[in-house]
């Protein structure tokens, strides 16, 4: 009910009372907080705890719109991806302490749960983003079970020219896996640079 009624009765006497009314309004969503081109990378598990790492890229029109959608799923070492034409929708809300957060829903995509599932649910994402929207936190939500959490950053087609690209870079990956054997204490990990 977004139209309650507040109601004061005095303590000491019951007979006196007062009563308004008001209306609670949801603060505006500013659709174009997410626009652009943004890419990201999830890991968690699937529904039978499978280790799972996805990465995808996506338009957003700042209309509440995804205009462009892909992914590569690596799924206990099968690997499924998607390039092309599939659109979803998205919302933005800030009414929770002006954080910017919000919903995708890619209805029309549907993930395995697991390796072998035919069935698969819709793929849906939540996210919080930083203030000027270039980076946030990412999570899959679907009907799956799978829980998949990661960083989403908008992408800067000029950071890839040659130019952009000088300079010193550091990279690092991790999985929970060393030679195909899944194990919870068999971490591998990975670090380097170059210039």
């Amino acid at each position: 009910n977004n139209s309650p009624t507040l109601t004061a009765t005095s303590f000491t006497d019951s007979t006196k009372s007062d009563s308004f009314n008001f209306t609670i309004t949801p603060a505006a969503a500013n659709l174009g907080l997410l626009k652009g081109r943004y890419a990201a990378v999830l890991q968690g598990a699937d529904a039978k705890l499978n280790p799972r790492a996805m990465g995808i890229t996506f338009t957003s029109d700042g209309s509440g719109r995804i205009t462009e959608f892909g992914y590569d799923l690596n799924d206990d070492f099968n690997v499924l991806d998607l390039e092309g034409p599939v659109q979803g929708r998205y919302t933005v809300d800030t009414s929770f302490e002006g954080s910017i957060r919000g919903q995708i829903s890619m209805s029309t995509l549907s993930l395995p749960a697991y390796p072998g599932d035919t069935t698969g649910s819709p793929l849906g994402l939540v996210f919080v983003l930083s203030a000027d929207g270039k980076s946030g936190n990412i999570e899959e939500r679907d009907a799956g079970l799978s829980v998949m959490s990661g960083k989403l950053y908008q992408q800067d087609s000029t950071a890839f020219s040659l130019n952009g690209l000088a300079g010193n870079f550091a990279f690092g990956a991790g999985t929970a896996f060393n030679g195909n054997l899944p194990s919870n204490n068999n971490w591998q990990a990975m670090v380097g640079r170059f210039t």
